[in-house]
C-alpha cells in the first residue's frame, strides 16, 4: 500500500490509540515481552548482520529491549500522568491560580534505524513512541527490514493494532518520502553524514526530532586505575559487533610512560577473546584506506592488523600526527587511537577540541573519576566499564555537538516523544490587568514590595496598603 494511502489510517488508529488508558497499553507491551523472549531463536536466525554471534543477539537486542519493554510498563504511568503544580512561586497578583502540565504525543512519529543493533536500538523508540500514545513509521537499516517486520508482527500479535504502526523499506529515498508526508518528530539513530541529510528535510518542513549519532568515544585511564580492567573492557568494545557500535572506545588517553603496559594487557585480554573478530565489509574497505593513509602519515601500529579477506585482530594506532587520517574520520571497525597525557587539563582540553561528544568511559578510583566526568560534554559518561551500562532501561542516552541532540531510552527519552500542554486556570475574582481603574501605584507597589529589598521593599509594601486601604 501507498503511504499516502497509509498516513489517513495512520492518523485515525493514532487518535483511536491515544485515548486508551496506560494500563492498557502496559497489559500489550507484557504480551509482547513475553512473544519476544519466547521468539529469541526466530530473532537470532532473522538478524543478518554478517559479524555477529548469537550470543551478541541475545545480550544486546533481545534482553535489553525486554528490560525496556518491562520498565515501560512499570514507570510509564507515573511519568506521563498530568501534573498539578505546586503554588510555591506563585504570583500574589495571581491568587488561587491552577496549574496542569500534561504529556501529549507528538501524533506521527519516523524512527529512522541503524544497521548495526536493529532490533534493540530502534525497538525501545518504537516502544516508548507507542507507550506515549504515537503512532509509528519504522525505516530500517541496512539489512534490517526482516527483523523490522518481525518486531511489528510480535506487536501485533500482542494485541497492537495492525494499522498504528508501518514499516518502510531500507532505502535511503524512503526517509525523504516519509518526511513528504508531514509525520509530527522523527527519531534517528545513524551517522553524522545520514543526520545531516535527514535533519535538512526535516528542518524545511519544521517537523522537531532527536538525533543519536556518531560517537568516536574516548575512554581515560587515570593514574589509579584498574589497567587489568581497562584492558578488559577495551578488547570487548573493541571486539563487540565486529567494532560497529557507536559508543565503542576510539580515543584511548594513557597515563605518560604506561602505553606498553596496557597495549600488553590488551593483546592479552585479545587473544582470551580468540585473537579476532568478523568485520561487516562494507565498512571494512573504506577503514582499511583510511588506516593505510594514516601508517604512511606516520602512524605506528602498536597492536592488531586487518585483512580484506580475513577477520581483523583489533587495532590500537599510536604517534600520530594531528592530520592524520584516522582522526578525521567515523570508523565502524575495531580501531582506537591512543595517545599519552601528562594532566588531567590536557583530557579536558581534549574533550573540548572534540567535535563529538556521545559517551565517555573513565576508569580510576571513584571520587576522582566522577571529579572528571563531571566536567566532560558527553552525553553519558561510564566509570570503570563501558557501553554495556547503558543498556540499563532507566539511562537516558544521547550525545552532544556533532553527536546529535535529544536523548533516547529513559524516562527522559520517553518525556521526548511527548510535547507539553500547560493548563492555566485563574481562580478568584480579582483580575488586576483587566481594570480599567487600577491605579498604578497600587502595581508598582506590589512590584518594589514582591522584588525590591531593604528600604525599596519597605516603601512598597507601604504604597500596596495605602492603595489598598483607599479602595
Amino acid at each position: 500500500m501507498a503511504l499516502t494511502d497509509v498516513m489517513p489510517q495512520l492518523r485515525h488508529a493514532q487518535q483511536e490509540w491515544s485515548r486508551r488508558s496506560i494500563a492498557e497499553k502496559a497489559r500489550i507491551f507484557r504480551r509482547f515481552r513475553h512473544l519476544l523472549v519466547s521468539s529469541q531463536q526466530e530473532i537470532i536466525d532473522t538478524i543478518t548482520i554478517p559479524q555477529r554471534q548469537s550470543l551478541e543477539t541475545l545480550t544486546a537486542e533481545i534482553l535489553p529491549l525486554a528490560e525496556a519493554c518491562q520498565f515501560l510498563e512499570l514507570m510509564a504511568g507515573r511519568a506521563l500522568s498530568p501534573k498539578k503544580l505546586s503554588r510555591r512561586g506563585q504570583p500574589l497578583w495571581m491568587p488561587g491560580a491552577k496549574v496542569w502540565e500534561l504529556r501529549q504525543p507528538h501524533g506521527i512519529v519516523l524512527v529512522v534505524g541503524p544497521s548495526n543493533y536493529p532490533l534493540f536500538l530502534p525497538g525501545v523508540q518504537v516502544l516508548q513512541g507507542l507507550m506515549a500514545g504515537n503512532g509509528i513509521i519504522l525505516k530500517p537499516g541496512r539489512l534490517a527490514q526482516p527483523v523490522s517486520d518481525l518486531l511489528k508482527r510480535l506487536l501485533v500479535e500482542a494485541g497492537l493494532p495492525d494499522d498504528l504502526m508501518y514499516v518502510t523499506g531500507e532505502s535511503h529515498a524512503e526517509v525523504a518520502e516519509v518526511l513528504a508526508q508531514r509525520p509530527d518528530f522523527v527519531v534517528m539513530t545513524g551517522s553524522v553524514a545520514g543526520g545531516q541529510a535527514v535533519l535538512k528535510l526535516a528542518s524545511e518542513q519544521l517537523i522537531p526530532g532527536t538525533f543519536e549519532l556518531s560517537g568516536r568515544d574516548a575512554l581515560y585511564l587515570l593514574p589509579d586505575a584498574n589497567f587489568q580492567l581497562a584492558a578488559q573492557c577495551l578488547a570487548f568494545g573493541l571486539m563487540i559487533n565486529g567494532g560497529a557500535t557507536c559508543m565503542a572506545p576510539r580515543r584511548i588517553y594513557c597515563p605518560q610512560g604506561r602505553l606498553n603496559e596496557l597495549v600488553n594487557l590488551f593483546q592479552q585480554e585479545v587473544g582470551l577473546r580468540g585473537g579476532s573478530c568478523a568485520v561487516d565489509r562494507v565498512h571494512a574497505e573504506p577503514a582499511m584506506q583510511t588506516l593505510e593513509q594514516t601508517v604512511a602519515q606516520g602512524g605506528q601500529v602498536l597492536a592488531g592488523s586487518w585483512s580484506q579477506e580475513k577477520d581483523w585482530q583489533p587495532v590500537l594506532l599510536g604517534n600520530l600526527a594531528a592530520d592524520a587520517a584516522v582522526l578525521h574520520s567515523d570508523l565502524f571497525v575495531p580501531v582506537a587511537t591512543v595517545f599519552e597525557y601528562q594532566s588531567i587539563e590536557e583530557l579536558l582540553a581534549e574533550d573540548r577540541k572534540s567535535d563529538h561528544a556521545l559517551s565517555a568511559s573513565i576508569f580510576g578510583g571513584a571520587e576522582k573519576a566522577m571529579h572528571l566526568a563531571r566536567q566532560l560534554s558527553t552525553g553519558c559518561v561510564v566509570i570503570n566499564d563501558l557501553i554495556a551500562p547503558t543498556a540499563d532501561p532507566r539511562v537516558a542516552f544521547g550525545g552532544n555537538r556533532s553527536s546529535g541532540y535529544g536523548r533516547t531510552r529513559g524516562i527522559a527519552g520517553l518525556m521526548e516523544l511527548t510535547t507539553l500542554q500547560v493548563i492555566v486556570s485563574p481562580q478568584g475574582r480579582w483580575k488586576p490587568h483587566l481594570g480599567v481603574k487600577v491605579s498604578e501605584n497600587l502595581l508598582s507597589g506590589l512590584a518594589s514590595w514582591c522584588h525590591g529589598a531593604g528600604a525599596t521593599a519597605r516603601e512598597g509594601l507601604w504604597q500596596l496598603l495605602k492603595n489598598l486601604w483607599s479602595r
